[in-house]
């Protein structure tokens, strides 16, 4: 229902020339297409922001290239093009006046899940260390999406230590998880 509504929205936008709402619901309809895989619907969707340099709207076309990136990821393209696009993205994130961390930190998720995919857990954990050590510098206890961030962050940081036999770690970042 969701694709159905963002759809006709898209539809909406293109008809009365409202284009600057336009990547916005391209975006919308990209992320529900990624969460039914339909990745081939989704990525033309992405592309299409990309193309159109999201009308103008900068937060928008990094948000393509990051979302641009996960299906690449999901669908396994190679990690030198997924890397490419995160990084365009993150370089949009931080040439904004003022950047927020929570749009830097899917990226560096994504980033970290490419080392755990060549099991190299030293780097994804320096990664993920790193990236933890960012959200709990800002220490904005009311920003929902961090917290939801550090939560899964540790969560990941004690599945890697489990797997290099470090349960010590992995334990003390499970409570840090529970925790948040």
């Amino acid at each position: 229902k969701a694709a159905v509504a963002f759809r006709r929205a898209i539809t909406r936008c293109e008809d009365k020339g409202l284009r600057a709402r336009l990547p916005w619901h391209q975006l919308n309809l990209g992320k529900v297409l990624m969460g039914t895989e339909a990745y081939g619907e989704a990525i033309e969707n992405f592309q299409s922001i990309i193309d159109n340099d999201a009308n103008g709207s900068r937060a928008a076309l990094a948000a393509a290239y990051v979302n641009l990136g996960m299906c690449y990821y999901d669908t396994r393209e190679s990690p030198q093009a997924v890397i490419r696009l995160l990084d365009h993205a993150e370089m949009i994130f931080l040439a904004s006046e003022q950047p927020r961390r929570e749009d830097i930190v899917p990226i560096e998720l994504v980033r970290a899940q490419l080392f755990l995919d060549e099991a190299d857990h030293a780097a994804a954990i320096e990664k993920l260390q790193d990236t933890l050590d960012g959200i709990e510098q800002e220490a904005d206890t009311e920003n929902l999406a961090l917290t939801g961030h550090a939560a899964e962050i540790c969560q990941i940081l004690a599945r890697s230590y489990a797997e290099i036999d470090a349960y010590e770690l992995a334990y003390y970042h499970q409570r840090n998880a529970d925790y948040y």
